[in-house]
């Protein structure tokens, strides 16, 4: 087609109403050709509600998948600082990882009745945690309880709690065959 037929055929299609964006899908223009040919048409009030409407859905998606590959990047990004952390653990020196693990069970232990207890949901901090008593304390597993928690509102969710009496499990199978696994 001719420029000059392009340009009437994509001026007609703005006076019916259509969008810049879909008039340069259906011509294969630039948007900055079809816009400058078609600036001085003036849509309806009608069109211009048919046109935001139909524009609404496509904000949200976008939003919806910009969230997404926020969260994405974010988790992306957390998950690369924790390798980078856990390569670097076998190379604290041991006053660094005495102090690790003492900052982990301020922040997360407790002492009552003569009980230490260290409550966490991330695998990772439970079996550093675990190695860190190990080590300094040459607490053997007989020295530990554990047991799983399930907040209520999570005990329906698709096997959560055998999920985690697997992790409970697979935490201990490694350290003693006496230890176990309570559960509520």
């Amino acid at each position: 087609m001719a420029k000059s037929e392009l340009k009437f055929k994509a001026r007609s299609l703005r006076k019916e109403g259509y969008s810049i964006k879909d008039i340069c899908i259906q011509l294969n223009l630039p948007k900055s050709t079809v816009s400058i040919w078609c600036n001085d048409i003036e849509l309806t009030k009608a069109q211009y509600t048919v046109l935001m409407n139909r524009k609404e859905p496509a904000i949200r998606q976008g939003q919806i998948n910009g969230a997404k590959r926020n969260k994405q990047n974010r988790l992306d990004k957390i998950a690369r600082y924790e390798k980078e952390a856990l390569e670097k653990i076998p190379s604290l020196l041991q006053g660094e990882y005495y102090i690790a693990g003492l900052i982990l069970y301020l922040a997360e232990g407790s002492k009552k009745n003569r009980d230490v207890d260290f409550v966490n949901s991330d695998p990772l901090v439970i079996k550093f945690m675990l190695n860190w008593f190990y080590h300094f304390f040459k607490l053997t597993p007989r020295n530990f309880v554990f047991r799983v928690a399930i907040n209520q509102i999570h005990r329906n969710r698709d096997g959560a709690l055998e999920k985690a009496h697997r992790l409970c499990q697979k935490l201990i199978a490694r350290q003693d065959a006496d230890a176990q696994c309570q559960g509520n």
